[in-house]
């Protein structure tokens, strides 16, 4: 099934989402592939495969602000700012993101 977050980037939360359409985290059941965009600050992230998906065997990936795309195989994505937006410096802006998955 193809997935999104949206059209536009959205904020990081500061944990991950636990269940569909919660903040932090896409359903994306039978993808492939992924697409992400991190804008402003790092978030750290995970494949679940399964229904309900797992996240035991899938490392965290510490994603940098970056374009990344590539074959993955998942059926969810958990995501959240690498840094909660209380511990952030003065002026500086909280994670946002945009991922898209292919089926």
């Amino acid at each position: 099934m193809a997935a999104s977050t949206g059209a536009l980037p959205i904020t990081a939360p500061d944990s991950y989402g636990t269940r569909s359409g919660q903040p932090g985290w896409l359903t994306c059941v039978g993808a492939q592939a992924i697409t992400m965009q991190v804008f402003n600050a790092s978030i750290v992230w995970q494949a679940g495969i399964g229904s309900p998906p797992l996240f035991d065997d899938s490392p965290e990936i510490n994603q940098a602000p970056a374009y990344r795309s590539g074959p993955l195989r998942c059926d969810a994505i958990r995501y959240r700012a690498a840094v909660p937006a209380a511990q952030l410096p003065a002026g500086q802006t909280q994670a946002t993101v945009s991922i898209d998955t292919l089926p």
